[in-house]
């Protein structure tokens, strides 16, 4: 969902591990209404999975910080307001 990708392309630019990236990804899947469809777990897993191959395939990029970075350039996103996110979001 919409959700999910938004903290998962920030998560991937402030370098978050691919494994705390899924778990944050999943969980918003719990949700009220995300209880009620009936999901499996192994159709949530290969959501996440085909998201990312996706995002790879997309941007050439082999790791996830550097192919969320490559996508949000190619949609407009500056390397300033990415600079801008990092400065904000991570410890120095």
């Amino acid at each position: 969902d919409r959700t999910s990708m938004v903290a998962m392309l920030i998560e991937g630019i402030l370098g978050v591990s691919e494994d705390d990236v899924f778990i944050d990804y999943e969980t918003s899947a719990f949700s009220y209404r995300g209880t009620l469809d009936g999901t499996s777990m192994s159709h949530m897993v290969n959501t996440f999975m085909n998201t990312v191959s996706s995002l790879w395939v997309y941007t050439g990029e082999k790791e996830l910080q550097a192919a969320c970075e490559t996508f949000l350039l190619s949609i407009g996103v500056t390397q300033a307001e990415i600079d801008s996110i990092r400065s904000i979001l991570l410890e120095d």
